[in-house]
């Protein structure tokens, strides 16, 4: 049988932002260290949503096998490679936006911090959906490829800029495919 409070490895990135929290308590323990082990859950989960859970007695070789299961389940899911440039700010908004595997670009550059654009590499799962999730950096990330994704966030980019054309002394203003107005400028006096 296992020791009950046999800790886990515990990867860097999360033990560092998420409370460690020994559930032990919960199978081994008594009514108050029981309590006790449920309120640090319910806190961690009510203020952060997530903890990182110790000494729950599963197997190594369990968790192990998990972890490569769910590697592998990620290697196939997320097989495609875009290759970018990110500014500084750019990194930032990855971190504030994006899953944990795009994340390697910022964890990569994290020790250098450089004030530079950098080239990186972040797994994709569709060319469609990460066109537009890299329009959401806006001017901060440019696409170098594959070329199909390149071509894609090009092509999304267009569609957005059509949604804010201006035309001689007016603002074009509506969808291309519903019917256009124009909004005319005017100086007030």
């Amino acid at each position: 049988m296992l020791e009950p409070r046999a800790r886990l490895r515990q990867p860097a990135c999360v033990s560092q932002r998420l409370p460690v929290i020994d559930v032990s308590p919960l199978l081994f323990g008594g009514e108050p260290a029981r309590q006790a082990a449920a309120d640090q859950i319910g806190a961690s989960s009510r203020d952060l949503g997530f903890f990182y859970a110790a000494g729950h007695a599963v197997a190594p070789a369990i968790l192990e096998q998990l972890a490569r299961a769910a590697h592998d389940f990620e290697a196939r899911l997320l097989s495609v490679r875009a290759v970018i440039r990110i500014s500084p700010e750019g990194r930032g908004l990855l971190w504030n936006n994006y899953t944990a595997a795009e994340l390697g670009v910022v964890a990569k550059h994290a020790k250098t911090r450089p004030a530079v654009w950098v080239r990186a590499e972040i797994p994709v799962e569709d060319i469609s959906q990460s066109a537009r999730q890299s329009l959401r950096l806006g001017a901060e990330v440019e696409v170098l490829g594959p070329p199909a994704l390149r071509k894609a966030v090009a092509a999304e980019a267009r569609r957005v800029a059509s949604l804010y054309r201006y035309r001689a002394g007016s603002l074009q203003v509506g969808c291309p495919l519903l019917p256009v107005r124009h909004i005319h400028a005017r100086e007030d006096r």
